[in-house]
Order: structure tokens, then sequence, then C-alpha cells
């Protein structure tokens, strides 16, 4: 019985680990894919700023800011990271393009039922400033 006990926790304690690992590495992958698409899109939000004198922000920008948000929907449902719409915020704010993801990775799912989820958060900020030639 000791030894059956014992086997029970272990497969647990992998278990755990197992989902544990699978959301840091979601973690991972939303950053890379946030870092992949801003820094190609920073170029282009900074020149359309520069172009409209920093009015209408929010239109001059808004297909390029939608083009992120679809990368990172693409990259969390490519790598099975449970993301809503809503979970994602992107702003220009001071000069800068600033990304955040909030999302609740799940760690204990039994029968198709989260018990256990670790919340799991990735902020990353880019400067829009003109680099002179």
């Amino acid at each position: 019985m000791k030894i059956f006990f014992t086997l029970v926790i272990i497969v647990a304690m992998l278990f755990a680990a197992y989902h544990f690992t699978m959301a840091a590495y979601g973690w991972y992958e939303i950053g890379a894919a946030i870092d992949e698409t801003a820094k190609a899109e920073v170029p282009v939000i900074a020149d359309r700023l520069q172009q409209g004198g920093g009015f209408g922000v929010a239109e001059a920008t808004r297909d390029r800011t939608a083009k992120i948000h679809e990368a990172i929907m693409k990259t969390a449902e490519e790598y099975k990271v449970v993301l809503k719409p809503d979970d994602i915020s992107i702003a220009i704010a001071d000069g800068m393009l600033v990304v955040k993801v909030n999302w609740d990775a799940p760690l204990a799912i039994i029968r198709n039922k989260t018990y256990l989820e670790i919340p799991m958060s990735v902020s990353k900020s880019y400067s829009l400033a003109r680099k002179q030639p």
C-alpha cells in the first residue's frame, strides 16, 4: 500500500511539472510573438505618428495594432495558450508602444475541467522615437 501511494504522489508531481512547463513555454512563446511583431511594426507606427503630428493616434495606427493583436492570437492558438481577445492590451502612450498580455494558465486539468490556474503576464514597451540617420 505504501508503494501505491508513493507512485500516486510521483505521478501527481510529474503531472504538475508537465503543466507548469507548458505554462512557462506558453509565456515564452507569447513574449517572442510580441517581440517579433511589435519590432516589425514600430517603424511604421512611428512614421504614421510623425506624419500625423500626434493627432488621431488611434485612427492612424489602428490597422498596425490590429496586426500585432492578430499575430499574438495566432501564436497563442498555435501553442495552445488559452487567450481571449480582451486579454491583450495595446496602447501608445508617451512615445512608447506598450503591449500587455494577461491570461490564466491551467495547471490542474481533469476531464477537460480546470481546477487550478496560475496568472501569467507579459508586458513589453517599445520606443517610437525615430532614430536620426
